[in-house]
Formats: structure tokens, C-alpha cells, sequence
């Protein structure tokens, strides 16, 4: 037997949820077979499968209990150049310390192993229980990473699998065959404090590079990473939006009634969906739309609170300095945003139902980086000629 790569969309998950428990087999008619192309494909399998509405999945009974492990040796991880990035593996290792895991080969390999997320705490827990006892893990579906020429592996966000000590014949061979060298467990420190934000920028690098062009020609949900230059602001809308500080929802200005006399220093009330009644208790949050373009065409991006921060060193709170009327001069824009025209960065955007269905080319920033990589160094820029940038607005005037 051999290992295929099935999806199912989440609009289906629902119908099919109930109908596939791990471990057991199921027989499948009526599905599409597709191309295995990109990143993080589990299998060597040329090609993978999806379900539709209209495929079956049935009961059967076991046929085997071969897990159908295609186990890759650490020797060969940091070696062997035919081993690709873009095809997670299968891998045994004994963890003699936080932050490495240890195989018994001939050369006893060492072989650095980052995991995220359950995963880690996983590990701690492991470490914690064992005490000074050395414990087996076998990580299947692994990411094998490459940095400065050394190979190491990690877990390809949620879809790897770890399990520790696992009572399997391959790892029942693994510990039979290693050498009695008295090794004791060594934990460097303790469950470490979590830096959020580095976290999650190395989660956001693991993200493909793609180009502008092929951002407006993808038909599938996702994110990616694209190095862009801000050539303009979108003044069309505007830039910030109220939420509600009790339920957290979009929250709506309150229309000012017909020929009602403004008192000085009144009140601007709003309403929202989570509050029956209209409120005061609101604060107004980034969402900056500016176009970009790299060397193959042109977009738009959503910039929100956290990253539009980053950029203009301003909060939206900062920014209206408690001003929340309509802003009455769409084409007169805060200089902090000016500022940002004809910089390049590298943005992680979200491909969304939005720009599937109903083809929009603009998309949501998940994440910016204010530097660029060695890896993405090489793009090429693209050229304005003699344009001053800071003097391009969009509007569609």
C-alpha cells in the first residue's frame, strides 16, 4: 500500500466530519484527482485527491495495520540533496535535550528540531514526566528547513503529527539498536516565555514568496508573502472604522437627526450590533488601504490596527487625536501616510472567498515585515522612472 493526499473544504466538513476517524479505513468513490503541486504536500504520490458533495465514503474493514511510515534518516536529511523542501517526511529521534533531537547512526547523527505551538508544549510535558529518563519521538509529516547550508526540521503547522514513545514496530527496532551510552536527559531551561511577535513572524516566513501577478491569478484560499512598493493611498474610503470596546463589533456613528440644533462639545453616540442600546464606549481602529505594485502589476492592500501601526509609528487613536467627525477633505492625507509612499516591504496577504468568487484584487494584510529577508533580497524592484511618489493619491477622481 502507499499514502495519497485527500482535502475537503470546509463548507464540507460538516457532512463528512462524522464519516472519517483516524486509524480506520474507508473506502472513497466519486472524487477528483488533481496535480500534487507546491508546498507542504505529505505524500511522494504524484497525485491527490478531493472531495466533492457527491463522493461517497464508506466503512471496510482493516486490512493492515502498517502505518505506512516512509521514516528518512538524519544522515540522509543532511545530505542528500534529492530530498525536497516542498515534501514533508516521516522521521524517529531520541531527545537528549531541548532544542535537539538524537539518532543512533553510524556517525550518531544530530539533527536540530523546532516545533511550535501544542507541539512544544507537548515536549515540555514529555520532558516533565520523564525526568532524567530519555524518551522516542516520532514526528510524521515534518518540514525539513534549510538555513546557511545546515538542514534542520520543524512541524508544518497543525498538519504534522507527534507522538512520544509511540509503541510501533519501527520504534520498537529504533530503541533495540541504540547504543548503551548513558546518556542522561538534559533540559535546558524550563518552558520558556513565548515572544508572540517573533513566533509569529517565523510562522508568517514560512509562507510562499509569490508575485503580484500570480497573486491575481490564484484560485484557491491562502496566504502568501509579496515584496511590494506603496505607490499611492486609496483615499476612496476612509482609513479608520469604529469598534465597540464591550462586544468588540464594527460600531456605526448614529446619524444626527434633521435640522437638531449642535450644541457645543455634544456627544457623538454609536451603535453596533453586540449593545442594544446606542453608547459613547468606542475606539477607532487602522484600516488603511494603499496600492502596490512590484515588477509584474498592480494591487491593493488592507493595512489594519497592529501592522498600519508599524508603518506610520502612529496609532489610529494617535492619529484623529479624539477628532471622530467625517473627515470633510478625502484628498487631504495625514503626512504619516505620505510618508510611507515609494517604500517596498514584504507583506503577507490573505487570499480570500472575496478574490476567488468575485474576483477582487484587493486583499487583506495578515502581517508586515520591516525588513527584507536574504532569501527574497534578489526580487527585483520595480522602476518609476522620474515620478515623485509622494504626490500620487487614488481615489478613482
Amino acid at each position: 500500500g502507499t499514502l495519497i493526499h485527500a482535502t475537503i473544504k470546509k463548507q464540507q466538513l460538516s457532512k463528512f466530519q462524522r464519516l472519517i476517524v483516524a486509524g480506520e479505513r474507508r473506502i472513497f468513490e466519486n472524487f477528483i484527482l488533481t496535480k500534487a503541486t507546491g508546498r507542504f504536500r505529505v505524500t511522494k504520490h504524484a497525485y491527490r485527491m478531493a472531495v466533492m458533495n457527491i463522493t461517497s465514503i464508506i466503512p471496510c474493514a482493516s486490512l493492515s495495520d502498517d502505518m505506512y511510515l516512509d521514516l528518512v534518516d538524519f544522515e540522509r536529511i543532511h545530505n542528500d540533496g534529492t530530498l525536497t523542501e516542498n515534501i514533508l517526511i516521516d522521521v524517529i529521534g531520541q531527545v537528549v535535550n531541548l532544542g535537539e533531537m538524537k539518532t543512533h547512526l553510524r556517525l550518531d547523527q544530530r539533527l536540530s528540531c523546532t516545533l511550535w505551538g501544542t507541539f512544544a508544549e507537548s515536549i515540555f510535558d514529555a520532558c516533565a514526566n520523564n525526568g532524567e529518563n530519555k524518551f522516542i519521538c516520532l514526528l510524521r509529516f515534518a518540514k525539513i528547513n534549510s538555513f546557511k547550508g545546515e538542514r534542520s526540521i520543524s512541524n508544518a503547522f497543525e498538519m504534522s503529527l507527534l507522538q512520544i514513545d509511540p509503541d510501533l514496530p519501527a520504534v520498537l527496532d529504533f530503541v533495540g539498536n541504540l547504543p548503551k551510552d548513558g546518556l542522561a536527559l538534559t533540559v535546558k531551561a524550563r518552558v520558556p516565555k513565548v515572544d508572540k511577535s517573533k513566533q509569529k513572524a517565523e510562522e508568517n516566513r514560512r509562507h510562499p514568496i509569490q508575485t503580484i501577478a500570480n497573486l491575481l491569478n490564484y484560485y484557491e484560499e491562502g496566504k502568501f508573502r509579496v515584496v511590494a512598493t506603496i505607490y499611492a493611498i486609496d483615499i476612496e474610503f476612509a482609513w479608520y472604522y469604529f469598534v465597540c470596546l464591550k462586544c468588540n463589533k464594527t460600531a456605526y456613528k448614529v446619524p444626527k437627526v434633521e435640522n437638531d440644533v449642535v450644541k457645543k462639545n455634544k456627544k457623538t453616540f454609536f451603535s453596533c450590533r453586540g449593545c442594544p442600546e446606542i453608547h459613547t464606549k468606542v475606539e477607532p481602529r487602522y484600516k488603511l488601504i494603499v496600492c502596490v505594485m512590484d515588477s509584474t502589476g498592480q494591487s491593493k492592500f488592507v493595512l489594519f490596527e497592529t501592522d498600519a501601526t508599524s508603518l506610520t509609528h502612529q496609532s489610529s487613536i494617535q492619529m484623529l487625536d479624539g477628532n471622530y467627525d467625517e473627515i470633510q477633505d478625502p484628498t487631504k492625507i495625514p503626512q504619516p501616510f505620505l510618508n510611507l509612499v515609494g517604500k517596498t516591504f514584504q507583506f503577507v496577504v490573505s487570499v480570500e472567498k472575496d478574490n476567488i468568487r468575485d474576483g477582487s484584487d484587493t486583499y487583506k494584510v495578515a502581517h508586515v515585515f520591516l525588513g527584507l529577508d536574504d532569501e527574497i533580497n534578489n526580487v527585483e524592484e520595480p522602476s518609476f522612472g522620474s515620478y515623485d511618489l509622494a504626490s500620487i493619491v487614488s481615489g478613482d477622481q
